[in-house]
């Protein structure tokens, strides 16, 4: 009981202080940019947006390529203990 409190205190601490950082952050990166991609150009917003953008269109890449081979390997342990196809 007692260290569930403490791991959702930790948790919110740490969403906390993240939620703050980046409010920190998109003030000191407000400088407007458009982004050109090439063959696409993208509208003008805050440096700070375009950053977080990556940073999370990279979470969530890296998230898909793991979910994807920890499927992979419950696939596979599941075929060799001899479960469902």
């Amino acid at each position: 009981m007692i260290r569930t409190r403490l791991l959702r205190l930790l948790l919110l601490l740490s969403v906390l202080v993240v939620g703050f950082w980046a409010f920190l952050f998109s003030l000191a990166n407000n400088e407007v940019v458009a982004l050109d991609l090439v063959l696409l150009r993208l509208p003008e917003a805050a440096l700070s947006v375009w950053i977080v953008a990556a940073f999370i269109a990279g979470g969530l890449c890296g998230l898909a390529a793991g979910g994807g081979a920890i499927w992979r390997a419950r696939r596979a342990l599941t075929r060799s203990r001899g479960g469902d196809t």
